[in-house]
């Protein structure tokens, strides 16, 4: 079988020879190109599922304020991505671009957004049939960040709690 992540092409000559007195040949070459299989999912390679970033109330709409990379092994339509946010964003307070996934924030930090936020980030290759890969996403939001042991135990719920489970405004990640 072919695998073109092992090897795209494959090059070799063949010796054609006649039944003939005395016997006539030929040599030709042959290259074999081997097509792309969407045999490859997504890779998320930042973040990793257990970071996050801290931001203020200060921060100002519009500001980039994490950055989603993903790999695709594929080639062509196969390993083109597209990022979204999948669920975690009770609030609207984060946006994904598609195409290279920095995430913005996108409305005015208050008070009820304070707390841990997770977005759970979805990464689809263009594949018939796609493939994807998922990120968590998270951020603290606070004036202070003073308890660091806190936030990694929150981090930990986060880590613990179903994905299609909201955690930003449950009381006891505030």
């Amino acid at each position: 079988s072919f695998d073109r992540e092992h090897q795209s092409t494959y090059t070799f000559r063949l010796k054609a020879v006649d039944g003939g007195d005395p016997p006539r040949s030929s040599y030709v070459g042959v290259t074999i190109n081997v097509l792309d299989e969407n045999d490859n999912a997504p890779v998320i390679v930042v973040p990793s599922n257990i970071s996050y970033k801290y931001l203020t109330p200060e921060t100002h709409p519009g500001t980039q304020v994490n950055w989603v990379r993903a790999e695709d092994m594929d080639t062509g339509v196969n390993a083109e991505l597209e990022y979204s946010i999948a669920s975690g964003n009770p609030f609207q307070l984060f946006q994904i671009s598609p195409n290279n996934g920095e995430v913005t924030l996108e409305k005015t930090i208050i008070r009820k957004h304070y707390g841990l936020h997770r977005l759970v980030v979805r990464v689809n290759d263009k594949g018939k049939p796609s493939r994807h890969g998922t990120a968590l996403v998270h951020f603290y939001i606070n004036e202070t960040l003073t308890n660091q042991t806190f936030v990694e135990t929150l981090l930990g719920h986060s880590q613990d709690t179903p994905l299609d489970i909201d955690i930003a405004g449950v009381s006891e990640y505030e």
